[in-house]
C-alpha cells in the first residue's frame, strides 16, 4: 500500500500505527524507520490539524518536507500516512510553475500591448486624417473631403467639416455658411430701455 501511495504522489510514503511506529515504507524496510510520534506533522495529524515540517532526512541528511494525515474508520484511528519529499524536488517543481507563470504573464503583456497599440492607431487615424484635410484647406485646397467612418462625436464633427469645407462659394473661398455666425437675438429688456 505504501508503494501504491508513493507512485501516486511521487513521494516517499510511510504508514504509521497510532503510536507512531512504521508498519510500511515505500523507500526502505519499515523496521529501519525510527518512531515518528514526536514529529511535528505527526502530532498535528493526531490532533486533526494539517501542518508540514522541514528537517534533514536521517539517511541522506538532505532537507526534506514532511506532511502527515490520519487514517480513520468511523471514529476509530487506524494509523497515519506520512509523506516526505526532498526540498530540491519541491523547489524544482515550484520553479517550473513559476517559469510557466512568468511565460504566461509575458504573453498576456504582449497581447495587451498589441491590443493597446491597435486601439491607439484606430483612435488617432481619424484625427490625423482630419488634421491633414484642415491643413490642406488652410493652404487653399477647398476640394478636400474627409470620409466619415464612425458614428461617434468625431465622425459627426468630420461630417460637418466635410459639408462645410466641401462647399466653396463663387469667390473660391469657403461657403459663408461655415464662417457666418447667427445674429444674436435681442434681449427683451433692450426694447424697454430708454436712451439716456
Amino acid at each position: 500500500m505504501a508503494d501504491l501511495y508513493a507512485s501516486d504522489t511521487d513521494a516517499r510514503v510511510t504508514i504509521l500505527n497510532p503510536l507512531g511506529s512504521a508498519v510500511a515504507d515505500s523507500a526502505t524496510s519499515f523496521d529501519a524507520v525510527p518512531n515518528q510520534l514526536d514529529q511535528t506533522e505527526v502530532q498535528a495529524a493526531l490532533n486533526g490539524l494539517a501542518q508540514r515540517a522541514i528537517r534533514a532526512e536521517l539517511s541522506t541528511g538532505e532537507a526534506t518536507l514532511y506532511v502527515a494525515t490520519p487514517i480513520h474508520q468511523g471514529d476509530r484511528l487506524l494509523g497515519l500516512v506520512q509523506m516526505s519529499r526532498p526540498m530540491r524536488l519541491v523547489m524544482a517543481r515550484t520553479s517550473s510553475l513559476l517559469l510557466s507563470l512568468a511565460a504566461l504573464s509575458a504573453l498576456a503583456l504582449l497581447v495587451a500591448t498589441a491590443l493597446a497599440i491597435g486601439l491607439a492607431r484606430r483612435l488617432v487615424r481619424p484625427v490625423q486624417t482630419l488634421e491633414r484635410a484642415a491643413l490642406a484647406i488652410a493652404a487653399g485646397d477647398l476640394s478636400q473631403r474627409v470620409p466619415v467612418e464612425t458614428a461617434d462625436e468625431l465622425g459627426r464633427w468630420r461630417g460637418r467639416s466635410t459639408r462645410c469645407w466641401g462647399a466653396p462659394s463663387h469667390s473660391g473661398t469657403a461657403a459663408p455658411l461655415c464662417r457666418q455666425r447667427q445674429p444674436r437675438a435681442a434681449h427683451p429688456r433692450d426694447e424697454y430701455q430708454t436712451p439716456q
